[in-house]
């Protein structure tokens, strides 16, 4: 049989401890939530905030419109460049046109073999302005020489001394005639060589409208028997 005593349910020892219940404080399950920084603010500080925020927004929105403006300023400064660039171009170009078509040209032929068959034959250039406007400080370097005919390809003359023409040649003006002299030894030497002929050549120098300018000219003469001219086959080229 069953002792009655041991099925009686036994005292529980009132000193005995339960599980520990935590305060709310300590769990972290109940943290309790930040105040939000506008809560912390105080009225006045809250305004001063907004007033703050609206200034920053109205700076904003200046400097936007300022750098908006200073994008189409430096549009229309670009166009405008660009603008003036053509227009000096043009302007430019007009200017070489005018230059060319305006300004003076001096052009060199001969016009007669004087006295061929003297000791002493003189050779007549005729330099004319072709252009529009006057040739000034025109000067002129002429040289007679006994030259094998027909000239050798690359024959090169030797230099000639300078003369000044004093009055500028005007457009449409009477020739200035160029005189050179032919020595006597050269007019004894082409005697005795007939397969030489004269040569008379040089150069005009002039200036026109500021700009300064040049003509080269080379002539064959027909020898003692002849004044007739024809032009070189070089030294004949002018800017």
């Amino acid at each position: 049989m069953n002792d009655p005593e041991s099925n009686a349910p036994q005292s529980q020892d009132s000193n005995a401890k339960g599980p520990t219940t935590l305060p709310k404080q300590y769990c972290p399950d109940h943290v309790k939530p930040a105040t939000p920084w506008w809560k912390r603010l105080t009225s006045w500080q809250f305004v001063f905030e907004i007033l703050i925020f609206i200034v920053t927004v109205r700076i904003a929105w200046i400097y936007s419109d300022q750098l908006d403006a200073m994008l189409k300023a430096n549009f229309i400064n670009k166009n405008a460049a660009e603008a003036a660039t053509t227009a000096a171009s043009v302007a430019s170009q007009t200017l070489d046109e005018l230059k060319k078509s305006d300004r003076a040209y001096l052009f060199v032929k001969t016009t007669q073999l004087r006295n061929p068959k003297s000791d002493t034959p003189v050779v007549i250039f005729e330099v004319s302005n072709q252009g529009r406007t006057p040739a000034i400080k025109v000067t002129h370097q002429v040289q007679m020489s006994v030259c094998k005919y027909p000239l050798p390809p690359g024959y090169e003359f030797r230099d000639t001394g300078s003369v000044n023409i004093d009055a500028p040649l005007y457009s449409g003006s009477p020739e200035n005639f160029i005189a050179a002299m032919v020595t006597t030894k050269q007019a004894r030497d082409l005697m005795t060589l007939p397969d030489h002929r004269f040569c008379g050549y040089g150069i005009v120098k002039y200036e026109t409208m500021g700009e300064a300018h040049y003509s080269h000219f080379c002539y064959i003469l027909g020898g003692l028997v002849s004044d007739m001219a024809e032009h070189c086959p070089t030294h004949n080229d002018s800017d």
